[in-house]
């Protein structure tokens, strides 16, 4: 009996070193581990922008709305809206989210180091900010002075 052309088994050929060999399976062991972290990772970010968000008086469900947490976040800081058309440019994107997360240290009474670690390390400084014992200090009920807002 012999076996059906469309139920064969396709292996997969590589070539190391020249030589025609069959190709290594794919580990989906550590991939479920990668996507486990990577998942798990993803939502301690998320809940810690959400309590960011909140300590800042901001409704916590606008950190996973896409652009309009951007604009939320800009408000925290007391930056012009307007700096979100220049998260678009190319490097220009990059200064200005040192800025803001700089700013954002400011604004919970955090030095400029750890505004560095929010930009470097942000899995462990942003659950720092969030369930830390951090006060937001710019009141938003304020008319924002440019002598008060901090410069970078």
């Amino acid at each position: 009996v012999g076996a059906h052309p469309f139920l064969a088994v396709v292996v997969a050929k590589c070539t190391v070193n020249g030589q025609i060999t069959d190709c290594p399976e794919f580990d989906w062991s550590a991939f479920g581990i990668f996507l486990f972290l990577f998942i798990g990772f993803a939502l301690l970010m998320v809940v810690s922008v959400f309590r960011i968000y909140t300590k800042a008086g901001k409704p916590g469900w606008t950190a996973i709305v896409p652009f309009y947490n951007i604009i939320i976040l800009l408000g925290i800081v007391r930056k012009p809206e307007w700096w979100l058309l220049l998260m678009f440019i190319p490097i220009v994107n990059v200064v200005i989210t040192f800025i803001v997360y700089l700013a954002l240290a400011k604004a919970f009474g955090r030095s400029s180091l750890f505004g560095l670690g929010l930009i470097f390390l942000s899995i462990v400084f942003f659950p720092i900010l969030a369930f830390g014992r951090d006060q937001y200090l710019w009141n938003q009920a304020q008319t924002i002075n440019p002598q008060q807002n901090p410069t970078f």
